[in-house]
């Protein structure tokens, strides 16, 4: 197990930098301007953060997962793994938000001590959890997934949304959108626990029809069972890796410290096959809005949303089938337009 996990760690590292100098040699003869400078630093930043992950996954291969139990003992070693993925992720979401344009030290900071604050309270205990057996470790990661999914919504500060923008569940506006200097929206939670966060940018730069179509969009993903669908790709794929982890037939509390530092590795192989899952997911919502709302009110929204992010109307394949879920910003405004995309 060890070894193949330092050999998928040095494939991750050369794909994600072959993909990398392909998505900049597309990005330099197909965009200019604004939308050059932005795209290429997300290529930048992404490509950053997959070969900090092979790092991580090579030194826990070489012993960083033996070394955690013992430094920690055997109830210790899943939290502290945790806490390092944790902690490696938040240089690049400080990266992330000063491409933004809304960088500010002190917020960031505060920002991420508040993620970290809700998500490591309960993942730290259900790792505890997971090293008492494989079938604990699979019940444990389902319900920290559960958990994500019935949480209450994220972000510093949630309002009602504005009058005139209704949906079947509850609809919250963020103030992500000024702390990061984007546009989004998006869809969150289960069952009773489902609701749609727009952010503050978004909603003041749409129009009332253009804002609506948005809001019909991420509803068209509580429709159609979207996120219960992922929740059950993950687990699946879960599933699938503990099962291979156990047929090793190595020290299990280790293994799993292994896995744990290294799940962003070991995933890049079915990364193309469950970005092909949500883009087919996007076209649904796409045309559940177009449905509801009018399809060109959204493709409206669409463009400003790609304008205000800076977006490549067409990223390059490859680097799109690994880096973007969603379908390219010319392919699905001229779907929405009935326009055959050049």
């Amino acid at each position: 197990m060890f070894q193949a996990v330092l050999l998928a760690a040095l494939a991750h590292a050369v794909i994600e930098a072959w993909l990398a100098g392909r998505a900049l040699a597309w990005l330099r003869a197909h965009a200019e301007g604004r939308t050059l400078i932005q795209e290429a630093a997300r290529v930048r930043l992404l490509a950053a953060r997959g070969l900090g992950q092979s790092g991580l996954a090579v030194l826990a291969a070489l012993g960083g997962g033996a070394f955690l139990v013992k430094l920690c003992g055997p109830w210790g070693a899943l939290p502290a793994a945790l806490l390092i993925r944790a902690l490696f992720d938040q240089p690049f979401a400080a990266w992330g938000r000063r491409l933004g344009g809304a960088w500010n030290a002190r917020n960031v900071l505060a920002e991420q001590a508040r993620r970290l604050g809700r998500e490591l309270p309960p993942a730290l205990p259900l790792a505890v959890v997971a090293g008492h057996g494989w079938a604990a470790a699979w019940v444990a990661l389902a319900t920290l997934l559960l958990w994500r999914e019935i949480a209450p919504p994220s972000g510093r500060h949630l309002a009602p949304a504005p009058a005139g923008l209704h949906a079947p569940v509850p609809v919250w506006v963020s103030d992500e959108g000024s702390r990061s200097g984007q546009l989004n929206a998006r869809a969150e939670g289960i069952g009773p626990w489902r609701r749609i966060v727009l952010n503050d940018t978004l909603v003041q730069a749409l129009s009332p029809g253009e804002a609506a179509a948005v809001l019909a969009h991420e509803a068209g993903h509580l429709a159609h069972r979207h996120r219960e669908w992922f929740l059950a790709w993950r687990l699946l794929l879960a599933a699938l890796l503990l099962a291979l982890a156990w047929g090793a037939g190595e020290d299990m509390t280790s293994t799993l410290a292994l896995l744990v530092l290294a799940a962003p590795v070991l995933a890049l192989p079915v990364r193309p096959l469950e970005s092909r899952l949500i883009r087919r997911w996007e076209e649904q919502a796409d045309r559940h809005a177009a449905a509801r709302a009018g399809a060109e009110p959204f493709a409206r929204a669409l463009e400003r949303l790609y304008g205000t992010n800076a977006q490549a109307p067409e990223p390059e394949k490859l680097w799109a089938a690994f880096h973007h879920p969603h379908p390219p910003p010319r392919q699905r405004l001229a779907r929405l337009r009935g326009e055959a995309c050049p």
